[in-house]
């Protein structure tokens, strides 16, 4: 045993006598640590976190932003089914002729006329008879925020509205057009309806 060891082995009994009351205060600490957490965990319920409890955080986020998206995918849904109707009503007449003061499928329709039976025949919404007063009813929309539906007005001249059909979409309408034509569908920016645009109404949510 050289002379280090003998030092070390001498030395050592006063390291550990030096050590003993810090071990019992440690030993004692962790003893009333978990008698603390014991006794709170059985107090209180709701703070005994755990690992799982945090992992269920993003579930609940998530589960949360998918019944939004659900809940705004069965709103979009049931308005695209409303428009859809109004839509497929209309389309049955295309071909039509435009009659002038004409309400009816037998007689054939004017342009306020031809809305105001889609309307009602659809969803019993009556509309006024003539397009000036119709561009009254609803909510206003602007061109650029136009969804399949809506009533679209347009002005021969003057300002004054005085022609009405329904967007369907994809930059087109349906309407009846004027004396001389048929029910037909036609693009909003194209010939003479081009610069005609007033305004336009939704009525179906409102």
């Amino acid at each position: 045993m050289n002379f280090l060891q003998k030092t070390l082995l001498t030395a050592l009994p006063c390291v550990m006598f030096n050590l003993m009351p810090q071990a019992a205060m440690a030993e004692d600490s962790i003893a009333n640590l978990i008698n603390f957490s014991a006794t709170h965990t059985s107090t209180y319920p709701e703070a005994n976190f755990t690992q799982s409890s945090f992992s269920q955080a993003p579930l609940a986020q998530a589960t949360t932003s998918q019944f939004s998206n659900s809940f705004q995918d069965r709103f979009q849904n049931t308005f695209n089914s409303k428009a859809s109707n109004l839509i497929a009503t209309a389309k049955n007449f295309i071909g039509l002729p435009y009659r002038f003061g004409g309400t009816s499928p037998t007689s054939g329709f004017d342009c306020s006329g031809f809305m105001q039976y889609v309307f009602k025949q659809t969803y019993n919404i009556s509309l006024p008879r003539t397009s000036g007063d119709m561009a009254q009813v609803g909510e206003r929309v602007s061109r650029d925020n136009l969804q399949p539906g809506d009533m679209v007005f347009f002005s021969h001249g003057g300002g004054r509205i005085s022609h009405v059909g329904m967007y369907i979409g994809e930059g087109r309408f349906i309407h009846s057009p004027s004396t001389g034509k048929s029910i037909s569908i036609t693009a909003l920016d194209s010939g003479y309806w081009a610069n005609k645009f007033v305004t336009a109404r939704r009525v179906i949510n409102a």
